[in-house]
């Protein structure tokens, strides 16, 4: 600013042009003036006033020295070609000091040449004054867009952090391999974001081996973090390993990493998305952004209508017989950052027991199943496999892009012009060169369509997939479990929904509006298994040996409303879960019927009334719980499937049940 004269400072602003130019006393004056008239005026006559502002700039330049010069700005009306007038002033005789102009990121503020550059006397509308003393950063004078930013849910703050990840960004656009994911997982915000993420969830409560918990972590310890992801000495926890029930009555190894640990995998699977998830084929639906269990199941809705047979894949023990190797080498496909591939390499051979120190065992081959990390491993493991099934399996097989036209068929068109008996179909079912192949993976679990014949496509299919797996991925595909099933006649069980598809000879032939005679297509019908859902609701306690509705003990020391709320969020977990099939009203009105009469026996015993009328006749029927003005009930649902469906990310059919509280 230094060499600027008034009348210089009023051109510049005024767009080259001589205009009138009031004088420095009365400069305050004429600013009370507009503000009085702009808020008599209520605030919405913008052309009186649009805004006065006073701000001081601090010129840092060494060279200039340490003048200060204070700028006075009034933006009138604009005038009839569109061209904003402004009145700009200089005003002296500042009587407080500048404050500082460190950022609350710890970083150095940028050069003061910098800061003239960018501001030449405009000042931010946004800015806050208090007399004449600036009470905002340097950083915004010098117009830096705002350091928060999100990933994965997860909110971040600092310049630092946000350069690294446009460098990160930028890599991955150039189809480069990274070499900055150390210095993103060193730096101390980035993993302080990554805790204010996962402190609060109930899951990462559980300590480890180690007995150390989130609640007496402090700032010393994200200290000693980041320096041992800088020289490398940085170790996991001993993790505590545990078995618990699965849906086919077998059980399951689970893993618990220590809660602190989990930090560190948070940011590992934060930076592994980045990486990888975008090169994900459409196929896989699997922990990732936007996908879910529903998604695949709407996509074999989609496009599995005409298929004639369904392939289950089972692969055998699928995170217990990961290859590090392999993994490993997948991995250095996009990542360049050695310390990085170390960490992931030393999370792979992490130690874990059972019960106490003393039975500790390393962990030589496969993924932990419970950690954070783990689900994306092991898709970036399996996108190989859906590579190899997408760009070279199914165009193998793909063959004609229309069946075969049937000669009554044809006709019949030729003579009537049109379909006169629909029971005639267009295309002839077993025609040998038309061939189509569909595939959809969810995480471990995956199914195969196929429009072909049996023993020529399908086994050949399930022998191609068998070696590749061996070969490739050093997994296992379990023959046995791999079941070929016909669409029709049978059903194939796929993350909890018996999927198969209408026959011909039952689809409906109908007038339409017009009077013309059509014929609905076969379609996908994905159906809830109402007998395993008995089961499970068996097996919890709420239905007794004949699957007649009876007290849960588990629930007896709750109070009422606790009791109403979890019977409540069980039952719109499951309907929630089958909010997409075809037998959705069967089905509520099953699961509501149980749970309810259930929830009314339990009541019953906790509050000693005996029987189910006394409860009804003291709580009404809708079993209304009335607590400090406020009200919960179990009333009656409605059995129609809803149109405005809410599917819940991360939902399964086992974690319906299994996270329930109490159960």
């Amino acid at each position: 600013m230094t060499g600027w004269t008034y009348e210089d400072v009023f051109i510049k602003f005024n767009n080259g042009k001589s205009s009138y130019l009031p004088e420095r006393s009365n400069l305050e004056r004429d600013h009370s003036m507009y503000e009085k008239a702009f808020w008599k005026s209520g605030g919405r006559d913008k052309s009186i006033y649009t805004g006065a502002f006073m701000d001081r700039l601090t010129n840092l330049n060494s060279k200039v020295g340490s003048e200060i010069l204070m700028v006075y700005i009034l933006n009138k009306y604009k005038n009839v070609q569109g061209k904003g007038h402004y009145v700009v002033c200089p005003l002296f005789g500042q009587s407080k000091q500048p404050t500082s102009s460190v950022r609350k990121n710890e970083e150095s503020p940028k050069n003061a040449s910098y800061c003239q550059k960018q501001t030449e006397f405009t000042i931010f509308r946004n800015m806050k004054v208090s007399g004449r003393r600036r009470i905002h950063s340097t950083a915004f004078i010098c117009r830096k867009e705002s350091s928060k930013f999100s990933i994965d849910e997860v909110e971040f703050e600092g310049s630092a952090i946000k350069d690294q990840f446009d460098l990160l960004y930028k890599d991955l656009k150039l189809n480069k391999k990274v070499n900055n994911l150390t210095t993103i997982l060193s730096n101390k915000k980035f993993l302080m974001g990554c805790y204010f993420n996962i402190k609060s969830k109930p899951s990462n409560m559980t300590s480890s081996l180690d007995k150390k918990i989130l609640d007496s972590i402090n700032l010393k310890w994200f200290k000693e973090v980041c320096n041992s992801f800088k020289n490398g000495s940085f170790r996991f926890e001993l993790s505590r390993k545990t078995h618990i029930s699965n849906s086919n009555e077998k059980l399951r190894p689970l893993t618990m990493s220590s809660p602190r640990d989990k930090i560190v995998q948070k940011g590992m699977r934060i930076l592994l998305n980045i990486i990888f998830e975008k090169d994900f084929r459409k196929s896989s639906h699997g922990f990732q952004t936007n996908k879910s269990c529903h998604t695949a199941l709407n996509q074999i809705r989609m496009e599995f209508g005409k298929v004639n047979w369904f392939i289950e894949g089972d692969i055998d023990q699928q995170y217990p017989s990961i290859n590090h190797k392999v993994l490993i080498e997948l991995l250095r496909t996009k990542i360049q950052d050695e310390p990085f591939i170390d960490l992931i390499y030393k999370y792979l051979r992490v130690e874990y027991g059972e019960k106490t120190i003393k039975d500790i065992k390393p962990m030589k081959i496969g993924l932990t199943q419970g950690s954070l990390i783990s689900p994306v491993l092991f898709n970036i493991y399996m996108h190989a496999f859906d590579l190899w099934m997408e760009d070279r399996l199914i165009p193998k097989y793909t063959l004609v892009k229309t069946k075969k036209i049937n000669s009554e068929y044809s006709k019949m068109i030729r003579e009537h012009g049109r379909a006169v008996d629909k029971t005639i179909r267009t295309n002839i079912e077993k025609d040998p060169k038309y061939r189509r192949v569909y595939y959809v993976r969810y995480v471990d679990d995956f199914i195969i369509g196929v429009s072909g014949s049996k023993k020529k496509i399908c086994e050949t299919i399930r022998d191609e997939i068998k070696s590749f797996l061996s070969e490739r991925l050093l997994l296992n595909l379990n023959l046995d479990k791999s079941k070929i099933i016909h669409s029709t006649k049978k059903k194939a069980l796929f993350l909890g929904y018996q999927i198969c598809c209408s026959p011909i000879k039952k689809m409906r032939v109908e007038h339409n509006f017009k009077g013309v005679l059509i014929r609905y297509i076969t379609r996908t019908i994905l159906l809830a298994p109402i007998p395993k859902v008995i089961k499970r609701l068996k097996e919890k306690g709420f239905l007794n040996k004949k699957n007649m509705s009876t007290k849960n003990g588990r629930y007896i020391n709750v109070n009422l409303w606790k009791i109403i709320d979890n019977y409540r969020t069980i039952e719109r977990g499951v309907l929630n879960y089958y909010a997409i099939a075809n037998n959705y009203s069967r089905l509520a009105a099953k699961v509501h019927f149980s749970l309810k009469y259930s929830c009314v026996l339990t009541i019953s015993s906790k509050m000693k009334l005996r029987t189910m009328k006394k409860a009804f006749k003291k709580y009404g029927k809708d079993l209304t719980i009335v607590r400090d003005k406020k009200s919960i009930c179990y009333s009656k649902i409605s059995y129609m499937r809803s149109k405005n469906l809410i599917f819940i990310k991360k939902l399964s059919f086992d974690n319906v049940f299994d996270s329930q509280p109490y159960l």
